[in-house]
């Protein structure tokens, strides 16, 4: 869902919102050291006027920040005279679709109307349809039947904080609504506006009726301006050239309100963050203990934290996963090094759906979301894990914590309500020097915001990882059983060999070890004895080298192929049950039954091996070749014109095979 810039289409005054909700009311304190009841009524002479509030109700935002909103629309209603022949206040909600809160004829006592604002509850969308929200607010909202008076001035504010799903329907919605003598503010909060798309919806001059503040905290600084505005809307002779307030003292006097500041992304910085170096990968839980609102304050929870860090390409860059018992990749730490796009892509995070398995998030993250060509010296690696619900398997979660923490990584966990387990979460973050300082436990997922300073100060003061990741073996970080298979059968004997030296140099770039990489090989020589070998075989260096040796030409590959899928990655045969499966498949030229290859390919991708390609040969490449390999295509397809040339292909190879180990 995109961000939005809050668009406050104002009615002459603050509307008023009633929700179904069951929020306790808390008595409203109109603040009047500006602007009270009298002095509004004196200097516009007490004009009527229907107003219409619009306020956006989408993901991107965050509770606290929407009842700022509700409040903002309460002080400004508190300084007009609320009646059937004065001010009409109507409210309504949007997000993907549009929830009417009241109409203009439903409250006429002011404080009424203050009581339903402060009751409105915040609803939940993954988009920001203005449009349709500008569109209902003309056809519905400002009809007779509804309570719009003839005669009378019409306001609308709509107030939003980012860009909406289709600018131009908006700016259409919006002009048809100022041909029907709509007088629209537009009011954007936040660094993500639209500044073209606000000036777009305000009614001319843009300068008179659009509103620009850096948060949702600052709104009071244009709410003095605003009610003057609309003051000067609803009939007041004299036209307004300054924006004015009147301070109620001993003594009325008259000062100029300066212009609200300018967004700027650095404004929420921590000082802890700046120019750090780290790279921090948040996962959330998406599971079915999980519901949807709890799950969208998990959203606004790393966007808050994000928005206090110094993000950039050489400074803090920002990954994100959603677990269930799977990981839904949603953005990796390179994917986004300016802030608006990050925020942006945070709030347009997809959701899933399953069990949970804490344990294959913590295992992606350190595999995945920190692998070698993501790695940079000199930065922390900081993971930051969030749960709602209980992981099947705690000895699991132990393990792969551990092994995070070996591989360098500082581990977060924050256990939210009483679904989670407080064991769980102290596995993840024990062996961290201080628990306390990394592990959070709060009652509810409404609570989360209450530990964003605290965990942002402590992501931001982890030290960097002692040994870069550049400077490990491969295999340091996981475990991986890879199997060579060859199609001797067309190669023929020279090539074969060459084919062999291949892998006897690819295998010397990787870390063969009883607990890291071991190293199989398929190719069914002629001769008895020369089938290659199972995983685990050799576990030395040269014992494999030895074995290559022996092995000449072989039979036809999609037999291979499925030898391999059924048995090859078999505990019999040496495989091991956490260990990463990775097949390099070298073909030459045409196969002769490439349907059936491309069959048992995929068959063993179902079954998780990882499937890496090599073509050799200058002809056209057969299709079903190209599929037999994993995606993407353009880091599992290798393609050479002959043999001499594989030489070339290994720190290519080798870059991708051991990215994630």
């Amino acid at each position: 869902m995109e961000f939005k810039s809050l668009f406050l289409v104002i009615a002459l005054f603050p509307l008023v919102i009633r929700s179904q909700g069951r929020v306790k009311y808390k008595k409203f304190k109109p603040r009047n050291d500006y602007l009270g009841l009298s002095e509004y009524e004196e200097y516009c002479g007490g004009k009527p006027a229907d107003v219409v509030f619009l306020l956006d109700a989408s993901n991107s935002i965050w509770g606290p920040d929407f009842k700022k909103q509700l409040e903002f629309v309460q002080n400004i209603v508190s300084m007009f005279n609320i009646g059937e022949n004065y001010t009409q206040v109507g409210m309504a909600t949007f997000n993907r679709h549009t929830d009417l809160q009241f109409h203009l004829n439903t409250y006429h006592k002011k404080e009424d109307l203050i009581e339903a604002i402060g009751l409105v509850e915040e609803t939940y969308g993954d988009a920001t349809n203005t449009a349709d929200a500008v569109r209902f607010m003309r056809r519905e909202m400002f009809s007779p039947r509804h309570g719009s008076r003839k005669g009378v001035p019409r306001v609308g504010v709509i107030i939003t904080d980012g860009q909406s799903s289709n600018i131009l329907r908006t700016v259409f919605q919006a002009s048809r609504a100022k041909r029907q003598h709509i007088n629209l503010f537009a009011i954007g909060v936040g660094d993500l506006v639209n500044a073209r798309e606000l000036r777009g919806i305000a009614s001319k001059p843009s300068m008179e009726y659009m509103f620009q503040v850096l948060g949702y905290g600052a709104l009071g600084s244009v709410r003095n301006i605003l009610a003057v505005r609309t003051c000067a809307v609803s009939g007041k002779p004299k036209k307004l050239t300054t924006p004015v307030f009147v301070r109620r003292t001993t003594t009325t006097t008259t000062t100029t309100t300066p212009p609200p500041p300018k967004p700027t992304e650095r404004t929420m910085l921590e000082p802890a963050c700046r120019n750090k170096k780290a790279d921090i990968v948040f996962a959330i839980d998406s599971s079915n203990g999980i519901n949807r609102n709890d799950y969208w304050q998990q959203i606004r929870f790393v966007r808050e934290v994000a928005r206090r860090m110094d993000i950039g390409e050489n400074k803090t860059r920002v990954g994100l996963i959603v677990y269930t018992d799977q990981v839904l990749r949603q953005f990796d730490l390179s994917d986004h090094t300016n802030m608006k796009p990050l925020l942006e892509a945070i709030i347009s995070s997809r959701r899933s759906a399953g069990g949970t398995r804490i344990d294959n998030a913590v295992r992606y993250v350190r595999t995945k979301s920190f692998r070698r060509s993501l790695s940079r010296p000199g930065a922390a690696q900081v993971a930051v894990f969030i749960a709602g619900s209980k992981s099947r398997n705690i000895h699991k979660t132990k393990k792969e914590a551990g092994d995070a923490r070996s591989a360098g990584m500082t581990l977060f966990s924050i256990g939210v309500g009483k679904g989670y387990s407080k064991d769980e979460m102290h596995v993840i973050s024990k062996g961290n020097k201080g628990w306390g300082r990394h592990g959070y436990f709060v009652d509810d997922f409404d609570q989360i915001e209450t530990i964003i300073k605290d965990l942002t100060i402590q992501a931001c003061r982890t030290k960097p990882t002692e040994t870069p990741l550049t400077n490990l073996s491969c295999g340091f970080r996981q475990q991986a059983d890879l199997m060579f298979v060859v199609d001797s059968a067309n190669a023929g004997r020279t090539n074969t060999k060459k084919t062999l030296e291949f892998v006897r140099d690819v295998s010397k770039s990787v870390d063969i070890d009883q607990d890291n990489v071991h190293v199989g090989l398929m190719s069914a020589g002629c001769d008895a004895g020369e089938e290659g070998f199972s995983l685990g075989a050799h576990r030395n260096e040269q014992a494999m080298k030895d074995a290559i040796s022996r092995n000449q030409r072989g039979t036809d590959i999609s037999k291979l192929l499925k030898d391999m899928r059924r048995n090859s990655f078999s505990s019999k045969e040496g495989g091991r049950k956490d260990a990463k499966k990775v097949a390099v498949v070298v073909v030459d030229g045409q196969l002769e039954q490439p349907l059936k290859a491309l069959r048992e390919a995929r068959f063993a991708r179902i079954r998780g091996v990882e499937v890496y390609v090599v073509a050799v040969g200058n002809g056209e490449v057969q299709k079903e070749i190209e599929m037999m390999c994993d995606d993407p295509l353009q880091k599992h397809f290798f393609r050479v014109e002959n043999y001499d040339q594989l030489k070339g292909l290994k720190t290519d190879l080798v870059d991708m095979f051991c990215d994630e180990l």
